[in-house]
């Protein structure tokens, strides 16, 4: 056809041009129907076939020859298919039929990450620093790897076919082209981007090619494309171009286009702006600012800073921390581009300003002296404080946590920082003051833990006590009223002062002196501080007066004597202080001196009772437990409240409650009782068994029940043995409350109970309680509809109610065993119930059992009856009454169990009357024992059942557990003396394994005769 197009007249030129076009739709069509054939086999219904066929396309050229206008209907009919073009063209849009962008078809595509321009080889000469699309010079390629770039053929051939069609119709019929050219633009734009920006700029206008840029990783090529592309769309918008003339715009280079409409863009009202000019805009704007911001992380990379570039230019959250990051750098280049970065993205410079002081104080490792030079360099502070409040925030969070508070210096200039604000920042001190007062402290205390100092949570006193000298006692005590206090208030020299002095006498205070040798001179060391004593106020004299005689360190130096001659000096002085001058000077503390005299002399007496003998058998004991107790009671200073700790912590300990009396004879007159200290134990367990806490430092060596159980059984004792320092009553009444409280769980209030049930004799009301409990523990754990009340058990016609009542509800084993443990907990029904088979609870339970359980029901009874009833339940009119009851049940041997089990003698004939009518059943070894108990054995011996008694008897001969009525020797006995002398002879010859050859009749009269004459 190209042949004859060449060489036909000019009336068949259109003709022939036509059948051209139409024979390479027909071949374009063979060649997409090839390849959704072949990638979409299994996933289609059926494989369309084509309506050509190499015969066919010939005779239809030639009938288009001679062309009518119904056939190229007929042809472009079948080509306009519709099902067949969605077919197509959904196959570009689903994503599992695309290759991985960065798997090449072909030749390797090296310029996958896009960090090139990509051209055709012709333009490589023009084009610096490109990416030259080899595969476009390579023929050869193209024809061998056509089938492995089907999807690239496919997006080719649609968009052919479609303008094939498009002019074949003159523009009546056009098919959907735009995924091809979007995928072509894909496929294109790394290897060739001046033939992929074409393809996008023939997409129609209106369409969202975001996509195709999204598809690239972000790098400066990728976003000048797409800053390009969305220049040229508004430019072309802006100043269209009127055809056929050439359009001026595609001769500019791509800067100058760029510039041109981001010049149109920040010049020109967004009001004046066409609607699809407004989205471009917001477009090009989008990728204009993530290229700058690539740009600068090209420069962040180029630093060596370990940036990622990507992710600098889309994460803005990574952006802001970068850009913090690297102001915390002394470089000044660094630090410099910190700043100009936060001026282009709009970050506040306060913020680098003050990340940049955070890491000079904190990491930077500079001196102090050359950090006070940088800021002073930066000139940053004047920017820092123009918002005062956040600065100081920010320096007390971020900066003053991480200063080391023995560096004086550095602490004095971060103060200085502050002294701009006036507010109190710290412990009540504005930063001027802390400045002044680190200033004076410098050279006064080098060593000093300035945090420490300023910490709420620590004392004072305790920071300053290591560094105190003879050198700078009296300066820090000058210092002292500009010291804060934990309690808001400011330290006192006589603080410091007593501080001193207690160091000075146990030879802490940097001298050698050898120690005291005797309690004399302890005493005159004593003395020696009398310089340091005559500035104390009271409170501290009695700080210094507890640091020298009531430690650890003191009851192991000094002897007692020795530690009451020092407070009765110290208790004059006092009572000579209280008068005069030196009260009148010392009246603002908190303790006045007739207090100060009267607390000596508290501990002076306190002194006193250490040598009573209860005391003293204490602190030799070689019992850590009670040398501990000394200790404390030593310790406690004669104060009431650590006595009685003490004293509480004893009778927790299960001491003995006359041990608590002696310690309280010992000492100095108190309100303080026995009786009170047991009270406060046991309501120290009630609110531990609460589940609430207890006093601090309170400790249990066992659970709280058992500690209960120990006070309980103390004070017993100590009652039994006439005792009257502390009544049952006196525990009873704290219990009771904690018992009858109906919002705490029944278990513990139970346990409670069967503890005083153990010691004490309980009251009806709490006997009441006990079984209300019990009761309902049983309940409760079985039918949780069951709501027992104390109205339910209060009287005997309430509990039969309620016996009743879960009778009604009984309908397994479990269920009738709960119901005889309930019964067994109550106590014993009247004889109106219990002598009338119609009306005790115990044969209505049995009874229904019987009912409930069938052939089960015997053993079920002799189960409750064995292994529940510690006492046998029914009296002689019910116990025949029910044997008459199981034998009606067809159940004889729990009928003959139930008998024996009860020992009532006028019954027994009852139940060896049938006894011997058994034939099975008869080895059970329950009613084997009863009869041995009962000492039956010699009326069954013509019995079927006497063969099973003797092998069970032979049995549990040399069991440990074996019972004496179980004994052949004792069974022989019984059955000599009635008469059965063979039998007993026989039993005898078996338990002492003589060979059954010997063991004839005659040798069994014998050796029963023999043994029995022996015996």
């Amino acid at each position: 056809l190209s042949f004859a197009l060449t060489y036909c007249s000019k009336d068949m030129i259109q003709p022939v041009l036509q059948a051209r076009c139409l024979l390479e739709t027909q071949i374009l069509y063979e060649q997409i129907n090839k390849i959704l054939n072949e990638d979409k086999e299994s996933n289609l219904p059926s494989s369309r076939e084509s309506p050509f066929s190499a015969r066919a396309a010939i005779k239809q050229t030639q009938q288009i020859l001679s062309s009518t206008k119904r056939t190229t209907s007929a042809v472009l009919s079948t080509m306009t298919d519709t099902k067949w073009w969605q077919s197509a063209v959904s196959y570009l849009k689903h994503p599992q039929h695309h290759r991985d962008v960065n798997v090449t078809v072909g030749k390797d595509n090296h310029n996958a990450g896009f960090k090139k321009q990509g051209c055709h080889p012709y333009y490589a000469g023009i084009i610096e620093d490109c990416y030259e699309d080899v595969r476009a010079a390579d023929y050869w390629g193209v024809t061998t790897d056509r089938r492995s770039d089907a999807e690239s053929i496919l997006s080719t051939n649609l968009l052919r076919t479609a303008k094939l069609e498009d002019m074949l119709t003159q523009g009546t019929q056009q098919q959907p082209a735009i995924e091809a050219l979007m995928d072509l633009a894909k496929q294109t734009m790394t290897r060739d981007t001046t033939l992929g920006l074409a393809y996008l700029m023939a997409v129609p206008k209106g369409y969202n090619v975001d996509s195709c840029f999204e598809d690239f990783p972000s790098t400066d090529i990728s976003l000048q494309v797409a800053v390009y592309f969305y220049s040229l769309q508004i430019y072309s918008i802006i100043q269209p171009y009127t055809p056929p003339h050439v359009y001026a715009l595609y001769r500019q280079s791509p800067s100058k286009i760029i510039g041109r409409v981001l010049d149109y863009v920040a010049s020109s009202s967004e009001l004046d702006w066409p609607e699809e000019v407004k989205i471009l805009v917001k477009k090009l704007q989008m990728y204009q600012e993530m290229l700058e911001d690539f740009s600068q992380a090209c420069t962040l990379q180029r630093l060596g800073k370990g940036v990622d570039v990507i992710r600098f230019a889309e994460d803005c959250e990574y952006k802001r921390e970068t850009i913090f990051g690297l102001a915390m750098s002394l470089d000044d280049e660094v630090y410099n581009i910190s700043l100009s970065l936060a001026k282009r993205y709009d970050l506040a410079l306060w913020e680098v300003y003050m990340c940049h002081l955070e890491y000079l104080f904190s990491d930077s490792g500079l001196s102090t002296e050359d950090l006070q030079t940088r800021v002073s360099k930066l000139d940053i502070l004047p920017g820092l404080k123009e918002r005062s409040s956040e600065f100081t925030e920010r320096m007390m969070t971020h900066i003053y946590p991480t200063l080391a508070g023995t560096d004086l210096r550095g602490m004095a200039y971060f103060f200085s920082l502050l002294e701009t604000v006036q507010d109190k920042i710290l412990c009540g001190l504005s930063p001027s003051d802390h400045t002044a007062l680190l200033k004076k402290l410098k050279p006064a205390c080098p060593g000093v833990d300035y945090k420490k100092l300023m910490d709420k949570e620590t004392s004072p006193l305790d920071v300053l006590r290591p560094c105190l000298t003879a050198s700078n006692i009296n300066t820090l005590a000058k210092l002292s009223s500009q010291i804060p206090d934990k309690d808001g208030s400011f330290l006192q020299p006589s603080s410091l002062y007593s501080s001193w002095a207690g160091q000075v006498f146990w030879g802490r205070d940097g001298t050698k002196k050898s120690p005291p040798e005797n309690m004399a001179a302890w005493v005159h060391r004593y003395e020696a501080i009398g310089e340091w004593i005559q500035k104390l106020r009271p409170e501290d004299l009695l700080e210094l007066i507890d640091s020298i005689v009531f430690t650890s360190t003191s009851r192991e130096k000094l002897d007692v004597p020795c530690r009451a001659e020092i407070t009765k000096r110290a208790l004059k002085f006092s009572r000579q202080s209280s008068t005069g001058k030196k009260k009148k000077q010392d009246n603002s503390g908190k303790v006045s001196w007739e207090d100060c005299s009267n607390e000596l002399q508290s501990r002076l007496s306190h002194l006193m009772s250490l040598t009573s003998d209860t005391v003293q058998s204490f602190a030799q004991a070689s019992d850590p437990t009670f040398s501990a107790y000394a200790e404390k009671y030593d310790l406690s200073k004669g104060d009431i409240q650590v006595v009685e700790f003490l004293l509480v912590q004893m009778i927790l300990d299960g001491q003995a409650v006359e041990l608590v009396e002696d310690i309280l004879q010992g000492a100095p007159p108190s309100s303080l009782r026995t009786r009170k200290v047991v009270q406060h134990a046991v309501s120290l367990i009630v609110t531990a068994l609460r589940g609430e806490d207890v006093m601090k430092g309170v400790r249990a060596s066992k659970s709280w029940l058992e500690v209960l159980q120990m006070v309980v059984e103390n004070v017993r004792i100590h009652q039994d043995n006439g005792g009257d320092l502390v009544q049952a009553e006196d525990v009873m009444s704290l219990l009771r409350s904690f018992c009858s409280d109906a919002s705490f769980e029944v278990p513990p209030r139970l346990d409670v109970l069967k503890v005083l049930e153990g010691s004490f004799d309980l009251s009806d009301t709490d006997r009441t309680l006990l079984t209300l409990y019990r009761t309902d523990a049983l309940v409760s754990s079985t039918w949780s509809d069951i709501k027992v009340s104390e109205e339910n058990i209060i009287s005997e016609e309430s509990r039969l109610e309620l016996f009743h009542n879960i009778l009604r509800k009984c309908s397994s084993k479990d269920h009738f065993l709960t119901l005889c443990r309930i019964l067994i907990l109550w106590p014993p029904f009247s004889s109106t119930f219990s002598s009338d088979p119609d009306k005790n609870p115990w044969v209505k339970s049995f009874t229904a059992i019987l009912t409930s359980q069938g052939e089960h029901g015997g053993e079920v009874v002799n189960i409750v009856l064995r292994d529940e009833c510690s006492e046998f339940p029914l009296d002689i009119k019910c116990t025949e009454h029910m044997f008459e009851v199981l034998l009606q049940h067809n159940q004889p041997v729990s009928a003959i169990k139930i008998i024996l089990k009860s020992s009532y003698d006028t019954l027994l004939d009852k139940s060896l009357d049938i006894l011997p009518n058994l034939t099975k059943d008869t080895d059970d070894d329950d009613l084997l024992k009863l009869i041995l108990k009962n000492k039956l054995s010699s009326r069954v011996v013509s019995m079927p059942v006497f063969s099973h008694l003797i092998a069970y008897i032979l049995n549990c001969q040399g069991q440990p557990n074996c019972p004496e009525y179980a004994s052949p020797s004792e069974v022989a006995s019984q059955l000599y003396k009635t008469g059965a002398a063979a039998e007993a002879g026989s039993l005898l010859l078996q338990a002492r394994s003589s060979h059954s050859l010997l063991q004839t009749f005659n040798s069994a009269l014998t050796s029963a005769s023999h043994w029995f004459k022996k015996a």
